[in-house]
């Protein structure tokens, strides 16, 4: 069952919230509680703790010359990259900008294709770079910036004629720091599969940034899930805009990086980088707040179940037996409460009793309740 299917299906359960409660009620009397805590030493054994890179680096090397500067990762696109940079181009427009592609050490056609395109248009400049992965192209993008406003566009994605238009002229409208807009979901050869107006993902695209929020900020590189950066350092600290926007269109195929994590070993960076993102707002000295909370029982939660559903179960406890203890150790939680919703409520009382009974329902339901759009 494809994983729309599962959530139209969902989101017609009657009385789920009270099924979950229930269900909720027996995992914290009966569920089974891991005590081993055997830490991140027996994790590192199934896949390394990436060491700290220097993300924070932010000191530009350019001024401002156009209006917006659209930034392009590429490595081994060359079946889209080509549709990308076509839709990119072909903006309808007031503002000025350039594209930054970034040819992270591909080996397959994409920088021929890329050449292609750079000739023939002089908005277009290419940076050639061995394979430093999807942070580090990014992070390199934003180096190489000389626009007022920053957006990312995956190099397998595409933008509708009028997406730069609509999210520049919402932003500078807003007076806010970042414009959000919804997306659209299209199949391998670009036909939209799906509207979605309200985007919950904390994903960088879909999204203009004013240049500022960049200063300070890189993605964490070596590790998976780099876009967690956004939900620790730009959505607590920077004003946001939304609108309901369907113009960037994002694809969806068998060989995309999301599909290839599933199942990996790798997949525990879903704890590490949680981690990382706690040790690095406690170095940028930053208020601990209900939202920061909130955002780390749902990393803790429902992420890092969704993301090690595929994990042998010995390692996937082994993941939810740091998370506990994770929380337990950042101290600035110590007294925290949540007082939202059921499930991450659940994941709170998981956590800190250690209840993997507990933790697996939340997870599941928190997913769940995610993909519809409901309050956790």
């Amino acid at each position: 069952m494809s994983k729309d299917s599962l959530k139209r299906l969902y989101s017609h359960i009657p009385g789920r919230s009270g099924i979950f409660s229930i269900a909720a009620s027996f995992a914290s009397l009966f569920g089974r509680r891991e005590t081993t805590g055997a830490g991140e030493s027996l994790l590192r054994t199934v896949s390394p703790e990436p060491q700290p890179d220097h993300y924070g680096r932010a000191i530009y090397r350019y001024e401002p010359e156009c209006d917006l500067s659209v930034i392009v990762p590429a490595y081994n696109v060359e079946t889209y990259i080509g549709d990308c940079l076509e839709s990119i181009r072909h903006q309808r427009t007031s503002y000025n900008f350039e594209i930054i592609v970034i040819n992270d050490g591909s080996t397959d056609g994409s920088l021929k294709i890329i050449d292609s395109f750079a000739k023939k248009d002089t908005r277009i400049r290419v940076v050639n770079q061995s394979n430093q992965g999807f942070s580090g192209a990014r992070n390199r993008g934003i180096d190489e910036s000389r626009g007022y406003y920053i957006a990312f566009v995956d190099s397998d994605d595409a933008l509708e004629p009028d997406h730069i238009q609509t999210l520049m002229d919402a932003l500078i409208a807003s007076k806010k720091d970042y414009v959000t807009s919804g997306y659209s979901r299209i199949d391998e050869k670009g036909r939209i599969l799906e509207r979605v107006p309200d985007n919950e993902y904390g994903t960088a695209w879909a999204r203009i940034y004013k240049r500022k929020i960049w200063d300070g900020v890189r993605f964490p590189e070596q590790l998976w899930y780099e876009d967690t950066v956004l939900a620790y350092f730009v959505k607590p600290c920077y004003s946001e805009q939304t609108i309901r926007d369907t113009s960037y269109l994002y694809r969806v195929r068998s060989g995309s990086i999301s599909h290839a994590m599933h199942g990996k070993k790798k997949a525990v960076d879903t704890y590490w980088i949680t981690k990382r993102m706690l040790a690095d707002y406690r170095t940028a000295s930053l208020p601990w707040t209900e939202r920061i909370y909130k955002t780390t029982l749902n990393q803790l939660g429902p992420l890092a179940y969704w993301r090690t559903k595929a994990l042998p179960a010995e390692q996937r406890r082994l993941v939810f037996d740091c998370c506990c203890d994770l929380l337990r150790q950042t101290k600035e939680f110590s007294t925290f409460s949540f007082g939202g919703g059921r499930a991450l409520k659940a994941v709170e009382t998981a956590l800190r009793t250690r209840n993997y009974t507990l933790w697996t329902l939340a997870g599941a339901y928190g997913t769940m309740e995610t993909m519809i759009g409901e309050r956790l």
